[in-house]
């Protein structure tokens, strides 16, 4: 009915519960996540900073729909922002933007809110591309699946880091 899940991905979902409660109840700390920590621009490069639960951060279009620009978009306000190229790594990733913006004052970086991955009839739905490479895993149904940390929808002010 494109609204509910499978009963896999439900217990695949639980799994995902389980470790935060565990963390959080057991080990007596706050879960581990995916955290957008801020963004800077320098020239037409924008760089997001991510505190990163297991290195290196990674675009995955297998096991999450193929979304354009891999979820990411730069507006200044008014308009989305042409990208150039988008790059992860450790525990950042670097946005180039197609021409240098004349005002940086309001540019923000905007992550899973404006565009829908491939083949998803989510109506109104959003996605992204982002996730770390945590090992942890499940098995259901004699399948192996990953626990992988999303990265959550965010929109963060791009502050000039040329000063």
């Amino acid at each position: 009915d494109s609204v509910h899940f499978l009963p896999p991905s439900y217990k695949w979902m639980g799994a995902y519960y389980g470790r935060a409660y565990k963390q959080w109840v057991i080990d007596n700390r706050f879960p581990d996540w995916l955290e957008p920590m801020g963004a800077e621009i320098v020239g037409k490069t924008i760089t997001v900073s991510f505190d990163v639960p297991t290195a290196p951060l990674v675009f995955d279009t297998t096991l999450l729909a193929p979304t354009q620009d891999h979820g990411f978009a730069i507006t200044d306000g008014t308009n989305v922002l042409a990208i150039q190229s988008i790059t992860a790594n450790e525990s950042s990733v670097m946005i180039e933007l197609v021409d240098t913006p004349a005002d940086i004052s309001l540019l923000k970086v905007r992550y899973a809110l404006d565009y829908l991955g491939t083949g998803k009839p989510i109506s109104d739905g959003k996605s992204g591309n982002l996730r770390d490479s945590t090992t942890d895993t499940v098995l259901i149904q004699n399948i192996v699946k990953p626990l992988y940390h999303i990265c959550p929808h965010f929109e963060l002010d791009i502050i000039n880091g040329a000063i």
